[in-house]
């Protein structure tokens, strides 16, 4: 009889083995299956009595929570929705991230050799995925697991509300749990192997992440192109400049806290800033940040002037004593035909400003048909610093009427030397010469 048992034992312990080796880690009958599960919580392997009743306590709540165990990495998950697609997965999160008591919620990656469905809600029946089978623990606690007598280690002793996160070193901290906000998914066993990914427990920061920032004119949602400068907000520091449209990798502020700002100062746009973190991109960012695969999309919208602003066209310049622009405004001035074509009740007063009060000569355009360069068809005259500020606001008002811009939605200001922003002889004084535009109605 001993030698019966003695080889019975054997053979469960080397089909053990076997299945152990096999798979690399142990199966349990409550062995989520491959797919992408919004978690709300994680408990240790001992603790599935804790996994039923934080269940429990959610679906008291109105929504509906499923748990189950995986061996990889063992643990129970609590999780609300368990889905086939990562990109729906997150959309998900995200709604579950709103409701406060959920703000740590996060995407669960499962990949198992085998699709093994045995998930289970509160009462220790299986749930289906997507499945609204409202968890409860029976009053007779026989769903409940002995908890152990002997001393649990620091990672066990994880209260309901809490979630397990994996640290660099392999240990597991514990990290403050949420809320969440009921969604339904459904899943598909056989889940094409391509639609996996690596498995993680979490979004990525922006390290070595590839992003692209989308600039939109919030008027009529179209595509704006421009710089975004990258600014340390901790440090009020410069880092760099990226363009929209453009898949760029950004550095690590290293400063602490992750926070960055972009800034957008576009000429047609009021000037937009916007702050990220970089260890957490998608945290406080009121939809405008978007994870999708495999990469992070910025989304900034740039609203158009308002009654009452005035703007300088920084990228507008003249050649010396001449009322023509240099060809790098060309750039500027379609930016400003573009606003005004945009709104056809745009109404702008054109502000002309030159450096000191001297009168002297002064090129003006005359029967030249160019306004970005000088010509032999020009006219060469004198007059005072005034007349010359007024020439240049009238040749920008001329090349709008030349593109269909109406003469009455235009008005001029010759200022001279009035509104000098710095001395004549200072070495910023070409910053006096200048056109700013005044918005008098839209």
């Amino acid at each position: 009889m001993k030698k019966i048992i003695l080889t019975l034992s054997l053979y469960i312990f080397c089909t053990h083995m076997i299945a152990f080796s096999t798979h690399g880690y142990y199966q349990s009958d409550k062995e989520m299956a491959t797919g992408y599960y919004v978690v709300i919580g994680a408990y240790a392997q001992s603790q599935e009595s804790y996994a039923i009743r934080y269940a429990q306590k959610v679906s008291e709540s109105g929504l509906s929570a499923s748990y189950g165990f995986n061996s990889k990495k063992g643990l129970y998950f609590v999780f609300l929705d368990f889905l086939d697609d990562f990109d729906t997965a997150v959309d998900k999160m995200r709604q579950t991230r709103k409701n406060e008591q959920f703000g740590d919620a996060w995407v669960f990656v499962c990949k198992n050799d085998q699709n093994i469905s045995g998930l289970q809600n509160a009462e220790g029946q299986v749930a289906e995925p997507g499945s609204k089978t409202d968890p409860t623990v029976s009053p007779d606690g026989k769903n409940e697991k002995k908890e152990p007598e002997a001393e649990q280690s620091e990672v066990e002793k994880v209260q309901p509300g809490q979630r397990l996160q994996e640290t660099e070193e392999g240990s597991s901290a514990q990290m403050p749990q949420q809320n969440p906000v009921p969604g339904e998914g459904t899943t598909d066993e056989n889940m094409p192997e391509e639609k996996i990914a690596e498995e993680e427990e979490g979004l990525k920061d922006l390290s070595g992440v590839k992003v692209i920032i989308n600039l939109v004119n919030a008027r009529n949602d179209k595509p704006v192109e421009g710089p975004v400068e990258i600014i340390d907000t901790e440090r009020a520091k410069f880092m760099n400049s990226v363009n929209s449209g453009e898949l760029v990798t950004l550095k690590d502020p290293d400063n602490g806290t992750g926070k960055i700002s972009l800034v957008c100062n576009i000429f047609g746009f009021r000037k937009q800033q916007q702050e990220i973190n970089y260890l957490d991109p998608l945290k406080d960012t009121s939809g405008f940040v978007d994870y999708s695969e495999g990469e992070y999309k910025i989304n900034m919208e740039l609203v158009r002037y308002h009654v009452g602003d005035i703007v300088v066209m920084y990228n507008v310049s003249f050649f010396k004593d001449a009322a023509l622009m240099r060809p790098e405004s060309k750039y500027e001035m379609n930016s400003l035909l573009e606003m005004l074509q945009e709104n056809p009740n745009l109404c702008i007063r054109i502000h002309g400003h030159v450096n000191g009060k001297q009168s002297g000569k002064i090129i003006s355009k005359d029967e030249a048909k160019e306004y970005f360069a000088l010509s032999d068809k020009n006219q060469e005259g004198y007059g005072s610093a005034k007349e010359l500020s007024k020439q240049r606001a009238e040749l920008i008002k001329a090349f709008l009427m030349e593109n269909g811009i109406q003469e009455n939605r235009m008005v001029v200001k010759a200022w001279g030397g009035k509104r000098m922003i710095y001395d004549k002889l200072s070495t910023k004084a070409d910053e006096n010469v200048r056109v700013e535009i005044e918005i008098l109605c839209e």
